[in-house]
C-alpha cells in the first residue's frame, strides 16, 4: 500500500510538472523535482509514456522531450 501511494504521488508530481512546463527533456523534469531520484524518475515517465498514460513523447532516444496528451 505504502509503495502504490508513493508511485501515485510521483505520478501526480509528473503530471503536474509536464502541465506547467511541456515539452520537457527527462533531465529539466529532474532539475525541477529533486526529491525523486533521476534513475526512478527516468523509469517512471517512459513507462508513463509508453502505457498511453496521459503522456506522449517526441523526439529521438537522446533528446526525447515528454508532454501531457
Amino acid at each position: 500500500m505504502l509503495d502504490e501511494n508513493y508511485n501515485s504521488k510521483r505520478k501526480t508530481n509528473i503530471e503536474e510538472d509536464l502541465k506547467f512546463h511541456p515539452n520537457s527533456l527527462i533531465r529539466e523534469i529532474a532539475q525541477r523535482l529533486p526529491n525523486v531520484e533521476f534513475n526512478e524518475l527516468q523509469k517512471m515517465v517512459k513507462k508513463m509514456a509508453n502505457a498511453g498514460d496521459r503522456i506522449t513523447h517526441d523526439g529521438g532516444k537522446k533528446y526525447r522531450r515528454y508532454r501531457l496528451t
